[in-house]
C-alpha cells in the first residue's frame, strides 16, 4: 500500500513560483527532513512536464548515470552520444547528461522539470 504524500502548501507554492520564474529551487536539509517526499509531491504537481530521479539509486559513473535517465524518462536528449574520440569517456556522458536536462521537452512541447533527489550524489563524479 502507498503511503499518501504529505501536503506542504506554503513550500510547493514557493518552489513552483521559483520554477514558473525560471529559476533552480534546491532542497537542503539532513535525511529525515522529507525531501524526498516533497520531491515526489512536486512531481504529482507539475506533471507531465517533470520527472523525479533518485540520483543516489543511478549515480554509480557518468555513464551509467545518463543511460538510467534516459530510459527513465525516454526523452531523446539522453540518448545522442556526439562523435569522436572521446565519445564514450565519463566527460562525454556527464556533458550528454547536462545537454539532456537542458533540451528535453514535454509532451505538448513545454520543458521539462527534473527533480533529483540526492542530488550531491553528482559531486561523485568529480
Amino acid at each position: 500500500m502507498t503511503m499518501p504524500l504529505v501536503e506542504r502548501p506554503s513550500i510547493e507554492r514557493r518552489i513552483l513560483s521559483s520554477l514558473d520564474a525560471g529559476r533552480i529551487p534546491v532542497l537542503l536539509g539532513s535525511c529525515g527532513m522529507g525531501r524526498t517526499a516533497l520531491l515526489q509531491r512536486l512531481t504529482q504537481l507539475t506533471r507531465p512536464a517533470s520527472h523525479y530521479i533518485d540520483l543516489a539509486a543511478v549515480a554509480t559513473t557518468p555513464e551509467r548515470c545518463v543511460a538510467a535517465i534516459a530510459g527513465a524518462t525516454g526523452h531523446a536528449g539522453f540518448g545522442e552520444v556526439p562523435a569522436g574520440p572521446d565519445a564514450h569517456s565519463a566527460r562525454a556522458a556527464f556533458d550528454q547528461m547536462m545537454r539532456g536536462f537542458d533540451t528535453a521537452v514535454g509532451p505538448q512541447g513545454q520543458p521539462v522539470t527534473f527533480l533529483l533527489d540526492e542530488f550531491q550524489d553528482l559531486r561523485t563524479f568529480e
